[in-house]
């Protein structure tokens, strides 16, 4: 009976345009759970067994040689087809056909150390109770994994396993490890397109008559706006139009800075060739003012004395970022004996230190005996205009 399905299978595949067969380069039955393994046997064994929480079945691995077939292209392969021969007796349920994800040995291939499954390359086999009370042949196509084959993708062959438990089926196969043949084996039959070569190019036909003018076609959208063209020169003045009317007053400005600072100098007495300093202003922030030191001395010399400006603790310039005082810089002081000597000391100056300045007057004596009283005047202003 088997015999006869074989043959019914070749005659069909010999209707076709060009049709291959390969049978399998190795094939391996294993226990699942057993280091040694298990090579041999009358065919594939594929049982789904379950001892406690494991799987203990029986797996069965084919790798087909596919030498036998000429240089192809995935495109060639009209269709790939699996027939294996199904044996009689067992229990039926749902044989899982999958690509090996690696490569293998059939002298050394365990239980314990197996490949794997190509993801989405399983395909579900129903083996039913008829088929198991005579034998039956069993055609899968896998025509995708095949032609993977040729796209560069490991030829690794195939694993039979049983998808649902307690399935117990068995296969035949081409030989046991000792080498005779069991049974009718697996068999990968490929149809394949075929190709005669390319023939010649024909000679081109004359070229056809001119046919009539077909109708006006209506009018097409407007084009999109062109780019503006460069400015013509400019024409001559016109006559000036009469003045208009006054516009409204503006709004009044914020008001302008209108602290005064100001200190009461103490009276400092000098000795001979002496250096002494009136107190000034201190703790002035940053900014431009108009600087007055109304002073006088008083004592029994003749000599009189000099002042100048100190800015930051420094002549004139200074220390810390402030400018010198633009206007009276030095003042000399000229007294008779029991008299007084008055000056004006006055400027403006701008103090750009972030923090706090002094502005101070230092006066030199020259005799003994003369004392200098009077204030010191700092008026903030803006936009200030220095000659």
């Amino acid at each position: 009976m088997k015999n006869l399905c074989r043959l019914l299978i070749l005659i069909f595949c010999a209707g076709l345009t060009a049709f291959g067969q390969a049978v399998p380069s190795q094939i391996a039955n294993v226990q699942l759970g057993n280091a040694l393994g298990s090579h041999g046997g009358p065919g594939i064994q594929v049982i789904y067994a379950m001892t406690g929480t494991g799987n203990h079945g029986w797996n069965g691995y084919v790798q087909f040689n596919m030498g036998v077939f000429p240089t192809l292209t995935p495109a060639q392969i009209q269709k790939a087809t699996l027939v294996l021969y199904l044996e009689n007796g067992g229990t039926p349920g749902t044989v899982a056909l999958c690509e090996a994800a690696a490569a293998w040995s059939a002298t050394t291939i365990t239980g314990t150390h197996v490949p794997s499954c190509v993801a989405g390359s399983t395909t579900n086999i129903a083996v039913t109770t008829a088929q198991l009370a005579s034998g039956a042949y069993i055609s899968v196509d896998v025509t995708p994994i095949v032609q993977s084959w040729y796209s560069g993708v490991a030829n690794n062959g195939f694993i039979l396993s049983g998808a649902t438990l307690g399935t117990n089926v068995q296969f035949d196969m081409i030989s046991n490890i000792l080498g005779y043949a069991v049974g009718d084996s697996p068999m990968l039959d490929l149809v394949l397109e075929s190709q005669g070569p390319q023939g010649i190019q024909g000679v081109q036909g004359p070229v056809g008559p001119i046919g009539p003018m077909g109708p006006m076609g209506p009018m097409g959208p407007a084009g999109p706006l062109g780019p503006v063209g460069s400015a013509g020169s400019a024409g001559p003045f016109g006559p000036a139009g009469p003045t208009g009317p006054q516009g409204p007053t503006g709004a009044t400005g914020p008001a302008g800075a209108s602290t005064l600072y100001y200190n009461q100098i103490n009276s400092v007495g000098g000795d001979p060739q002496n250096v002494k300093e009136v107190d000034g202003l201190y703790y002035l922030p940053a900014g431009t003012y108009m600087i007055w030191a109304p002073t006088e001395t008083t004592g029994d010399t003749t000599g009189g004395a000099a002042c100048y400006w100190y800015l930051n603790g420094g002549p004139f310039a200074g220390t810390g970022g402030s400018i010198q005082i633009v206007q009276g810089g030095t003042a000399l002081y000229s007294a008779d004996d029991s008299g007084f000597g008055r000056m004006n000391m006055y400027g403006v100056v701008t103090l750009t230190n972030g923090g706090y300045n002094t502005v101070t007057a230092q006066c030199e004596t020259h005799n003994t005996g003369v004392h200098f009283i009077g204030q010191m005047f700092g008026l903030p202003i803006t936009n200030p205009i220095v000659d």
